[in-house]
């Protein structure tokens, strides 16, 4: 998955992140989780374990079945609305 980062405007507060999608004209609010999913992807293209991986050592957590599934439902989502494309 990759990210355009030219294509956001951010705002961040603690937990939340406002973006405004250019290509779309909308705006999304997110949680932490997501949008350090999103600034993940506008790095490089990074594989969905590597998400994952990622995901787990900036929560503390480990990597497991639950935390697979929830980026993967997060990564479909960002997918929907375009903010992500495959790479």
């Amino acid at each position: 998955m990759r990210a355009e980062g030219a294509q956001c405007l951010w705002a961040d507060w603690d937990d939340l992140a406002v973006l405004y999608h250019r290509p779309s004209g909308k705006t999304h609010f997110v949680n932490a989780a997501t949008a350090f999913l999103l600034e993940l992807f506008i790095d490089a293209p990074v594989t969905l374990d590597a998400a994952t991986r990622a995901l787990a050592a900036e929560q503390g957590r480990p990597v497991d079945a639950d935390l697979g599934a929830h980026v993967a439902d997060t990564v479909e989502r960002l997918l929907d609305v375009g903010l992500i494309e495959r790479a």
